[in-house]
């Protein structure tokens, strides 16, 4: 079992200002999961400029990745390579 603080989080894990939160699901949302989406660490620079703007203090960008992988708005991504990656050695690739 997982030892817990207060019943809402696990131990070691650290809860961000409502406003920090905020400003994450926005940035996602106009900039990330529409169209082409530009790297997730230039959406990061702009959230952390935002906050720094406004005197807050800005996540990592761990935080933001898992804040994107937890929106509900993602659908999700392919991540294998249109064609097959050959494995093994080389002698025993088929071509």
């Amino acid at each position: 079992m997982v030892s817990r603080t207060r019943g809402l989080r696990c131990l070691g894990t650290r809860a961000l200002a409502g406003r920090v939160e905020a400003i994450i699901r926005d940035h996602l949302e106009r900039g990330w999961l529409v169209g082409n989406r530009p790297f997730l660490s230039a959406i990061h620079g702009n959230i952390a400029a935002q906050c720094r703007e406004e005197s807050l203090k800005p996540p990592e960008i761990s935080t933001v990745r898992q804040r994107a992988a937890r929106h509900p708005g993602l659908r999700p991504v392919l991540l294998a390579a249109p064609f097959a990656v050959p494995y093994g050695p080389p002698s025993q690739r088929t071509q």
